[in-house]
């Protein structure tokens, strides 16, 4: 399948398949559609729910499942509307507010979504509202305040091409989708038996062997605190400007992104700042110990932390990338001890006493470095993803008006 490129006038297209020189023609959507929005059932009336009709709300028409199942009786006695299984539906508010849909399932709809049927090719429309998202919001929300409403959307002007180009273009792109989710499914694919592992190498049903052919020593039980140094970052005084503003990250757990050595830092400190800070030197590994227990990353630079971080600085014995995969792999233990007091929080003092399994250094390493080739092949499914996605969205930007 090939695109041609061609400069013409506003009616037409960037991109054009052969076989359609045509411009399109200008339109409301309310000149080639039908829409109706639907309703809440009383909440009171326990008779309305705990049906088998599944009550698609705005912030799940992206999805094929439901919280909510209201009953027959709720069908007919209030304003909530039916909508087949491949309906094209549209958030008018809510979180979801100007996403647009394929249905997925058969179910009912309430008022913050409109139902749009047309005689023109359901996807190619889809596409169309999806690619007039972002422009629509701006539009319609100023600063994001307010809602979208069916008149608005039903009075939206598009260009329209003939049915046949309408299918070719939705045909493409809806190929396009399918190769962006196998990739998806690759990436998925790929985790999954990333966690198979981890689960078979840490309960050591899975063992590695030296150069020589033989197994490693057997594991010993250690206290996190015995694999290094390990400090609680800190905070410098905001009032004085001289400690921050310069190139020495200062991580939070917001930062980090449950990546082994991704973060992003909006505040970098000056040397000053960092000799008011803990000091926590590179390849130390950052656990957060509060709120969000177990977000973990590699420190590859000198730099510090707050102190929600506990951070491990790993001694000669131990890997900093094998202790990354410890403490993902025993994150659940992490939230046991932090919440034994009713409160999430991981102190220095309890975090240090923690105890696990812990192998060799040399069979550390071989297993940081085989997981470390899993989370590479990984990484480059999430870079195909970005690329694809990106490569789409241009494609999206030549194939309408």
């Amino acid at each position: 399948m090939t695109v041609n490129s061609k400069q013409s006038d506003h009616k037409a297209p960037e991109l054009r398949f052969p076989g359609f020189p045509d411009i399109w023609e200008e339109k409301r959507i309310k000149d080639i559609a039908s829409f109706y929005s639907g309703g809440t059932p009383t909440s009171t009336n326990k008779g309305y729910y705990n049906g088998k009709i599944p009550f698609i709300r705005s912030g799940e028409i992206l999805t094929n499942e439901t919280e909510q199942f209201i009953t027959e009786k709720a069908i007919k006695s209030s304003s909530a509307k039916m909508v087949d299984k491949g309906a094209l539906l549209y958030a008018l508010y809510g979180a979801t507010s100007g996403c647009v849909a394929i249905s997925q399932i058969k179910g009912a709809i309430n008022q913050a979504i409109l139902c749009i049927r047309t005689d023109e090719i359901t996807d190619w429309l889809f596409n169309y509202l999806s690619y007039r998202k972002e422009k629509i919001l701006a539009k319609y929300l100023q600063g994001g305040q307010g809602n979208l409403s069916a008149n608005i959307i039903k009075n939206l002007r598009l260009y329209i091409p003939s049915l046949p180009e309408q299918q070719k273009i939705a045909g493409f792109l809806g190929a396009v989708d399918k190769w962006i989710e196998n990739l998806r499914s690759q990436k998925a694919s790929l985790e999954s038996n990333k966690k198979g592992m981890m689960q078979k190498i840490f309960s050591q049903e899975i063992r590695f062997k030296d150069d020589k052919g033989y197994y490693f020593p057997e594991w010993e039980k250690k206290r996190l605190g015995d694999t290094g140094e390990i400090v609680t970052g800190t905070t410098p005084p905001t009032e004085d400007s001289e400690y921050y503003g310069g190139d020495l990250p200062w991580v939070t757990p917001t930062d980090i992104n449950y990546e082994k050595d991704i973060f992003s830092t909006k505040i970098q400190l000056t040397k000053k700042g960092l000799s008011r800070a803990r000091m926590v030197p590179k390849n130390s590994l950052l656990v957060t110990c509060i709120a969000s227990i177990g977000k973990n990353v590699i420190l590859r630079v000198d730099g510090s932390c707050n102190q929600q971080i506990n951070a491990i600085t790993p001694n000669k014995y131990n890997n900093v990338d094998f202790l990354y995969y410890l403490v993902e792999q025993n994150n659940n233990i992490l939230l046991r001890y932090a919440g034994a007091g009713g409160m999430l929080m991981l102190n220095k003092k309890d975090f240090s006493r923690l105890k696990f399994n812990l192998p060799s250094l040399p069979e550390q390493h071989k297993i940081a470095d085989f997981l470390t080739s899993t989370d590479n092949l990984i990484n480059l499914e999430k870079q195909q993803i970005t690329l694809a996605e990106k490569w789409r969205k241009g494609l999206m930007q030549g194939l309408f008006v």
